[in-house]
């Protein structure tokens, strides 16, 4: 079976690193059941239609409204063509027929062999870029089909293999992931952002879902919040002939730009949930911490090259720093581009960038004939997964970028016949000077940080302080730093955790002072117990695990024990996802709980046989309790994953050194020098 090595490999760094990622549910009805409301009453999307028909009538097509739609006849006629061949996907062979208003997807050893099962369709997920179809599955799951639909090029085309990536890196490599892996399932990774007022009803004890929603797609009261009690005062009202004093629901006219960007971005976002839904309207960080560049699947310059939705570029961009820019500035909340079919789509920018607009040409040396506009060299279209995304960091063409850390640029993604440093002779000489000099100079930075060369750790904890070039850069370099023990950081770190303005700074701050186990850095985390934003306090939660009881004073108890509740919540919130219980196993073992780690790290392995980490961290455990038996049998499982991984060969060789096995011990070293040098 093939092994998703990039998959496995953020687990290499260091063992104990507290890791977490997003799970979540699914429903295999194909006419999804009443949900249980806990708080109001949803009444869907048709009670909108009769006041707000002009709204309704933009949403019910969108995307949003689209975002998960049944296989029907019409469907079929209007979306897809059929697909006549078949294709090798994961040892196998798949063929899609049409059959009256169906769809299934035929599985054989070989072309036009004997069909070994019939999978039927039931569900259509996407619709912008693609669509995935999902099946019914075991435990209640649906699972996403390997054969997907490029809607940009109408065709059918192998959905697992086209999420490999291309790394650079020799340590990080890539392969396709079975398509009946979790990451797949529509449980685990895609429920939140396809239906609305979904509950999973995941039963942790059997590994089933009973999931029920109340409608396909993002409705109105994903953002409205409940509408029943609404309806109720406006009809009330309108019998009266009067306007009702409260409205009773959310009004998003009135958000402010943090309420519009944290609305949109738990859909459009590469995170790591801490709770287990989001309320509208409520701080992302309250529910959720950012991906950074700390993940391969950013260039060192924070570009995307694989995939992570639109804030984490977001958040590099400059526009962000104005009060009157957000999500819904551009983009309806049906999620609509609102300059689509304007005359001039460049007055998008006009508010802000007058002068470029009405000096087109000479800004952007193109012709000002529709052909070229802002968001062609601010905003590129990049592919990845057959997935097209905009640059939402709206930063100029850097092709000197693009020659020292082969991200993209505009210029040759327009110009494809020529060369980066073609394109980067052209805009250093139309702008006189190298305005590229910064983001190379952060992005060489944040590589050797990743590749643990810490040659210049004085400027990489400079950057950090300074939180240049923005906030993001800085709480990716914190992360990526967090494998370096030096002296110097602390201090730098310490006062981020509380002083930054930005929760994913702070966040990133305080999960790294977990190693520095010292009375000053225990009194930062007692003060930012405090703060204000969940993940942040979260984090500090982890990171408190690792002081002994006794460096405790009796009034900072209470905000000790507060920060693990909150901690254990943000955990068990996702009880379907293996990471919940790895770093369940991790808390447990720093609080010296070594049955109940053990338990948690075999119930992670349960999940995700694939992950190295739980096996090593129940190795340690085998080997502090004297059972070097069970510690080698997890060890080795471990290798058997991942043979080459330094972090598994060094754990590997103190182990056979406890056992006096010295020439065994002495090949894992080597092999891990060898690995990671």
């Amino acid at each position: 079976m093939k092994k998703n090595k990039l998959f496995r490999s953020a687990f290499v760094f260091i063992v104990l690193v507290l890791i977490v990622v997003a799970g979540s549910v699914v429903s295999c009805n194909k006419t999804p059941q009443q949900t249980v409301e806990s708080e109001g009453v949803y009444a869907g999307s048709e009670s909108c239609k009769m006041c707000h028909e002009r709204f309704y009538e933009l949403w019910e097509p969108s995307h949003h409204g689209k975002a998960m739609q049944p296989i029907t006849a019409a469907f079929l006629k209007d979306e897809i063509v059929p697909h006549d061949k078949w294709e090798y996907v994961g040892g196998m062979y798949y063929k899609v027929v049409f059959e009256g208003d169906s769809i299934f997807y035929l599985e054989s050893s070989e072309p036009d062999g004997d069909v070994a099962r019939k999978l039927p369709v039931v569900w259509a997920l996407g619709g912008k870029n693609v669509y995935y179809f999902q099946t019914p599955w075991e435990g209640g799951r649906l699972q996403t089909l390997p054969l997907a639909y490029d809607l940009n090029r109408n065709e059918w085309y192998n959905n697992p293999s086209s999420g490999v990536r291309h790394f650079d890196d020799p340590m990080v490599q890539d392969s396709a992931v079975e398509w009946t892996h979790s990451l797949f399932t529509f449980n685990t990774t895609c429920h939140s952002c396809h239906v609305s007022q979904l509950e999973k009803n995941y039963n942790e004890e059997t590994n089933e879902y009973h999931t029920i929603w109340k409608e396909p797609g993002i409705n109105c009261e994903t953002c409205h919040g409940p509408s029943q009690k609404h309806v109720e005062v406006c009809m009330e009202a309108a019998k009266k002939g009067v306007e009702p004093e409260n409205l009773e629901i959310i009004m998003t006219s009135k958000f402010t730009k943090e309420e519009h960007n944290s609305s949109c971005a738990p859909c459009h976002a590469k995170m790591s949930p801490v709770t287990g839904s989001y309320p509208p309207a409520e701080d992302f960080y309250d529910h959720f911490d950012l991906i950074g560049m700390e993940n391969p699947d950013f260039y060192p310059d924070g570009r995307d090259l694989g995939e992570n939705y639109t804030m984490g570029t977001w958040e590099q961009s400059k526009c962000l720093e104005s009060d009157n820019m957000h999500c819904v500035v551009c983009h309806t909340s049906s999620g609509r581009y609102r300059f689509k079919n304007v005359e001039n789509p460049n007055m998008a920018c006009a508010s802000c960038h007058a002068d470029n607009v009405t000096n087109f040409e000479a800004h952007t040396h193109h012709k000002d004939n529709g052909e070229v506009l802002c968001v062609s060299c601010h905003m590129p279209k990049t592919e990845f997964a057959r997935m097209i995304r905009s640059d939402h960091s709206m930063r100029p063409p850097m092709p000197a970028a693009s020659i020292k850390f082969g991200s993209p640029n505009a210029c040759n993604i327009c110009h494809d016949d020529k060369s980066n440093e073609w394109a980067n002779k052209h805009v250093t000489e139309w702008k006189g000077k190298d305005y590229q000099e910064e983001t190379l100079y952060y992005g060489q930075l944040v590589k050797e940080g990743r590749a643990n060369n810490y040659a210049r750790l004085d400027e990489m904890l400079k950057m950090i302080e300074e939180e240049r070039p923005n906030a993001f850069f800085a709480a990716s370099m914190i992360r990526i730093l967090q494998g370096n023990d030096s002296e110097k950081k602390w201090p730098v770190l310490r006062k981020l955790a509380i002083d930054s303005e930005h929760p994913m700074v702070r966040s990133a701050a305080v999960n790294s002072l977990d190693i520095n186990v010292t009375p000053e850095t225990k009194e930062i985390l007692i003060q930012a117990a405090q703060d204000k934003i969940r993940s942040v306090r979260v984090g500090v939660g982890a990171a408190l695990a690792a002081f002994p009881e006794d460096m405790f004073t009796a009034d900072e108890m209470p905000f000790r024990k507060k920060a693990f509740e909150e901690y254990k919540a943000s955990i068990t919130a996702r009880p379907d996802s293996w990471s919940s219980h790895y770093n369940r196993g991790n808390f447990e073992y720093r609080l010296g709980e070594m049955q109940e780690a053990l338990k948690s790290f075999e119930k992670a392995s349960m999940l995700e046989p694939e992950v190295i980490g739980p096996y090593v961290n129940a190795s340690l455990i085998h080997s502090v309790q004297g059972n070097h038996m069970k510690a080698d049998a997890s060890l080795r499982t471990a290798l058997e994953l991942d043979p080459d991984n330094a972090a598994v060969n060094v754990n590997y060789g103190l182990l056979m050194g406890e056992m006096n096995r010295f020439d065994e011990a002495k090949k894992a070293y080597l092999k891990a020098l060898e690995s990671d040098p």
